[in-house]
Order: structure tokens, then C-alpha cells, then sequence
């Protein structure tokens, strides 16, 4: 038994798509790129932030694998040993203001294309479709996770039917060689007309680690009698 069918009910298995979309979502929504280790021939990953890669690297223990990459699509394998090739149309980038990042994809071999979103809580939950009392319980969770000193990340997406999706891909690709001064802000108001009515697919929450080498730093500088601010994360832990 796989570590994904561990997680599933076994006397109702209601839960199997919702954990599938889940681990689907985390092993396609993100900018890590794989590659082979020439000493052990084993698949590495290497990305940008160690948070994606926790990510990634967890979907893959959980039986969802990302195994390659090109510019315009990429395959995951799944436990049951099904390969599955997405097709990538845009990709809508994190930075420090927007707090998210989202793809628009398409399964091959499907007609329907996802639009897939995750980032900071406090800029996703507004997104969400969810009803009220949904929504408390997932900030009640959030809070926990917080509480316990993890960063924490919402993840969601929403269908578009292929007609539209390509007529707003055909709207993104004319804003990305367009000109001005007002090229950045017609983007961000792209990307926030996109990014809106998704529905919930779920949360992480990583252990916030110190890099290598720096609480020796920092109880170096302390010794000195230099006081030290740790400035984190998008919310205050009580």
C-alpha cells in the first residue's frame, strides 16, 4: 500500500479526488526544474526557494511524481506507475507584492484547462469560493500551523473552458510584448482578474528552518551584545 492510499477512507474513499487534486496541484504548480545526479543517476530537484522544493518533494513521497520539465509542459508520475503530461499555457509569477504564484495548464488529452494558484493566506483566502463556515476552519488551521512555527501556503484552482482560456491566453500573450510604462500594471490587472473564484484545494505547512550557518550567526552576534530581529512570514503569532 502507497503512502497516498494510506491517507484514503477505506470504508467510504470519498476522500481519493480531493487528495489526487491535491498532490496533482503540487507536484504541477510550481517553477522547480528536475535533473539527473551524473553520480548516483538518481532525479534531483533544483529550485528557487526551499519552500517549492519541500513541496515537490513531497508530492513525489506521496506518490505523485514531477519527473521532467520543457518550456511548454510537464509530466508527473503517479503511484499506479500512470504517466501524465501537462501542458503549460502561462505562468503568473511570485514576487514579494503579489505573494502567489498560478499556471494555467491543461492535462493532454483533455479539452478543459486549469487555471492552478497557490500563495500566503492572507491573499488567497479572498480568492476562495468557499462558503463562511468553511473558511473559519481553514483560518482556525492556519493558526494552529502558525502557532507551531510553520509557513503556511493555500492552494487552489478553477476549471476554464477551452474557448475562453484561449481567448484570454490570446489577451496575455499580446500584454507580454506590448510596451509603456503601464506594461506591469495591465499585467498585474490580468493576473487579478484570473486569479479570483478558486476553489479551495487545500493547505502546507513547512517547517521554517534556519539555512546552514546561520543560528551560529546569530548566537555569534548576540555574544556581542548585539540584539537581533527576526522579521518572517505574513502574520503575527501570538
Amino acid at each position: 500500500m502507497t503512502a497516498f492510499e494510506n491517507l484514503i477512507d477505506p470504508n467510504e474513499n470519498k476522500n481519493r479526488q480531493p487528495l489526487a487534486d491535491f498532490f496533482t496541484l503540487l507536484s504541477v504548480c510550481h517553477t522547480v526544474i528536475p535533473e539527473i545526479d551524473p553520480q548516483t543517476n538518481q532525479l534531483k530537484y533544483q529550485a528557487s526557494s526551499p519552500d517549492e522544493l519541500a513541496l515537490v518533494e513531497g508530492a513525489a513521497r506521496m506518490g505523485f511524481a514531477f519527473t521532467n520539465r520543457t518550456s511548454s509542459s510537464i509530466e508527473i508520475q503517479l503511484f499506479t506507475g500512470e504517466v501524465q503530461q501537462w501542458e503549460v499555457f502561462a505562468e503568473f509569477p511570485f514576487d514579494s507584492t503579489r505573494k502567489r504564484m498560478s499556471l494555467i495548464v491543461r492535462r493532454k488529452g483533455y479539452e478543459d484547462f486549469l487555471l492552478m494558484s497557490k500563495g500566503a493566506d492572507s491573499i488567497m483566502i479572498p480568492r476562495l469560493v468557499q462558503d463562511q463556515s468553511s473558511i473559519v476552519v481553514l483560518q482556525r488551521h492556519l493558526e494552529g500551523f502558525a502557532n507551531d512555527g510553520l509557513r503556511t501556503l493555500v492552494v487552489a484552482q478553477k476549471r476554464i473552458d477551452a474557448p475562453t482560456a484561449m481567448n484570454l491566453l490570446g489577451k496575455f500573450e499580446q500584454l507580454k510584448v506590448s510596451g509603456g510604462p503601464q506594461k506591469e500594471a495591465k499585467l498585474e490587472n490580468f493576473y487579478n482578474s484570473l486569479e479570483c473564484d478558486l476553489n479551495f484545494v487545500g493547505c502546507t505547512a513547512i517547517e521554517d528552518k534556519l539555512q546552514v550557518g546561520v543560528p551560529e550567526t546569530i548566537d555569534c552576534l548576540m555574544q556581542a551584545g548585539i540584539k537581533i530581529w527576526v522579521l518572517t512570514g505574513d502574520k503575527q503569532v501570538i
